[in-house]
């Protein structure tokens, strides 16, 4: 598996991991549940799939050209699958 493969995935895998939490912790946050063990397990995996995705933006950010504009397209082919 090339670089750029495992660099598209890990991004839309952490993208979507953002998404579904974020949706999970609205949900608490609407019922009123800031205080409990389970808001509490939400934020904390809320910290580690946003440094994931952060890292793997920052790793784009430097890539050449060439391997960049191959990930981006990767990514693109991957969020393309996700949503049929």
């Amino acid at each position: 598996m090339t670089h750029s493969i495992q660099l598209a995935q890990s991004y839309v895998a952490s993208s979507q991991d953002m998404k579904s939490n974020t949706k999970a912790v609205v949900e608490a946050l609407a019922e009123g549940r800031i205080e409990s063990d389970e808001f509490q397990r939400l934020w904390v995996e809320r910290d580690a799939f946003f440094l994931s995705w952060n890292n793997a933006t920052a790793i784009l950010r430097e890539l050449p050209f060439e391997e960049a504009l191959t990930t981006y397209k990767e990514i693109e082919r991957l969020r393309t699958q996700v949503t049929q």
